[in-house]
């Protein structure tokens, strides 16, 4: 992702390693980023339960997870990030 000009950042880089998702999430909202997860239940649980908007959440099924190499998830979540603008981003939540 970084390669295609992605910024990105990683729960480890941002010390969050065994955060509670709310701070994963709030984190998130204050970069403006997407937060691109596995937990499926949790953050879409916790972002619907807030009232701050949140720039998007990808929510990997573990199906996809199990079945697509690296590489092809990689592929497809980088034709999404570029698929919607970064307003049409806000609250926006895509199953994977």
């Amino acid at each position: 992702m970084r390669k295609n000009g992605f910024t990105v950042r990683t729960a480890k880089e941002e010390g969050l390693v065994g955060a509670k998702d709310k701070d994963v999430l709030t984190t998130a909202i204050c970069l403006k980023s997407v937060l691109i997860t596995t937990d499926i239940s949790t953050f879409i649980e916790d972002s619907k339960a807030r009232s701050r908007e949140y720039y998007g959440i990808i929510v990997i099924t573990k199906q996809l997870d199990s079945s697509v190499s690296a590489s092809a998830a990689r592929e497809v979540i980088k034709l999404l990030l570029n698929r919607y603008t970064k307003d049409e981003w806000k609250n926006l939540v895509v199953y994977l």
